[in-house]
């Protein structure tokens, strides 16, 4: 029997776009907004639809999702949505006042919900009959994706320390000004819990998804409702071949172990090769490249894949039409486009395989990428670079501090920072022949 995933949607952004996801995902397992069959059938198309719902006694799918966000405009907007009834309105937690874009009161927030929210996972764990995985749906940007969600992944990783621990985290722009200026503090002490409690992360810039649809030929006005929808299919992707396979046993940890060599490298981004708008053209330069290159020029982060190596990639399968492209012809595309690989250990060039065979005129179902590149580093850099600007000056340093014991949260500043650095040398030292010993 497959093994079942709870999903946790905390803040904004993460209950926006993993709305997204389950919106999408009731169309691939044909089940209609208020979670029963379409037409009327009892068992949904696929016998792994369990992994993502837990089927109640009067046949209605209900997603095995936590959400909770401490403003309630997004969550009453969602519950009075065509897919309102979707969810298990005692999985939903929310508050009448925000945390102000403050990762520390944020924490702090959680910490008056923990009792809430463990009983909530403790109920939701318990409807399950192999339980396998945790996905984190949130942004490193906000107060409450960030240090709710900071809080939640270490109640997780102390109530299940063996279970897997997954991550779907929109980072801060690089190239762009956010609106939240303090986002540098929130960045680096979120990073801080996802380096210690997460097995895996994939990281989404909103900035690049936007260059993403632009890409594939939305060229007019493109709304945070567009951008989530892609990072929702995105999602549906990555997660096709444990819900709609002709394998019964796949589990969810096995599909990320072969991109992470090393527990320390654990943060992917992805790739998309092909993406479509109803009505829309497709951008014609696309139609003839390789749908790996397509995927290497339309990825999650705006970092060059040219300054750093590629550790590992992972090709998801969501159309029928799709086809495996050899290792050898990968390598090709990587030597024509200058980006090195590792050299202390082969690249892992994987294939993830799922039958959408009654879904696949969709279409936005394109084939989706996961890849492991030191280039991150290039990234974490230019956020320690932010983080350190302001706090050369202290600027809004107050209204962090001010949410800790005296001196406690200048040491956890100082660990944060720490935390970055090492996680910045460890991907440099993954570029050098002899990491791990480097």
């Amino acid at each position: 029997m497959q093994k079942e995933i709870i999903c946790l949607q905390i803040g904004q952004c993460g209950i926006q776009f993993g709305h997204e996801f389950w919106k999408n995902i009731c169309i691939d397992h044909e089940i209609n907004p208020e979670g029963f069959c379409f037409g009327g059938k009892i068992q949904v198309s696929s016998e792994n639809y369990h992994s993502f719902f837990n089927q109640s006694s009067r046949n209605k799918y209900i997603p095995r999702a936590i959400l909770l966000d401490l403003e309630p405009r997004i969550i009453t907007n969602i519950l009075n949505s065509t897919f309102g009834d979707l969810y298990d309105k005692n999985n939903v937690l929310t508050e009448k006042q925000g945390t102000g874009n403050n990762w520390a009161n944020g924490y702090n927030r959680g910490i008056e919900y923990k009792e809430e929210f463990e009983e909530i996972l403790r109920k939701e764990t318990e409807k399950c009959n192999k339980l396998g995985s945790f996905n984190l749906f949130h942004s490193t940007v906000g107060g409450t994706g960030s240090g709710v969600g900071s809080l939640f992944l270490e109640i997780i990783r102390d109530e299940f320390p063996r279970k897997f621990l997954n991550s779907f985290s929109v980072i801060p722009n690089q190239l762009q000004i956010s609106d939240v200026v303090v986002q540098p503090y929130n960045y680096i002490l979120s990073m801080r819990w996802l380096s210690l409690y997460c097995d895996c992360v994939t990281f989404f810039e909103n900035e690049s998804i936007h260059n993403i649809i632009e890409n594939f030929g939305k060229k007019s006005k493109i709304s945070l409702l567009q951008i989530n929808a892609l990072i929702a299919k995105i999602l549906g992707g990555i997660t096709s071949s444990i819900r709609i396979s002709n394998f019964l046993n796949i589990e969810f940890e096995s599909l990320f172990a072969p991109l992470i060599p090393s527990p320390s490298l654990h943060f992917l981004f992805a790739g998309v090769s092909d993406y479509s708008f109803p009505g829309k053209k497709k951008n014609s330069k696309y139609l003839k490249l390789d749908h790996f290159k397509k995927a290497l020029l339309n990825k999650t982060i705006t970092s060059n894949l040219k300054k750093g190596k590629l550790i590992s990639s992972m090709k998801y399968f969501t159309r029928k039409d799709s086809k495996e492209e050899p290792s050898s012809r990968i390598k090709t595309i990587l030597l024509k486009n200058q980006i090195q690989c590792i050299e202390w250990a082969p690249v892992s060039l994987q294939s993830s395989f799922s039958n959408f065979s009654k879904n696949s005129n969709n279409p936005s179902n394109g084939d989706v990428f996961l890849f492991n590149h030191t280039c991150i580093k290039n990234l974490l850099k230019k956020n320690l670079n932010q983080y350190d600007l302001l706090r050369k000056r202290n600027a809004f340093l107050n209204s962090y501090l001010r949410e800790f014991p005296s001196g406690e949260g200048l040491e956890l500043f100082d660990d944060a920072r720490e935390n970055m650095e090492s996680l910045l040398e460890e991907y440099k030292g993954a570029e050098s022949k002899q990491y791990p010993f480097f």
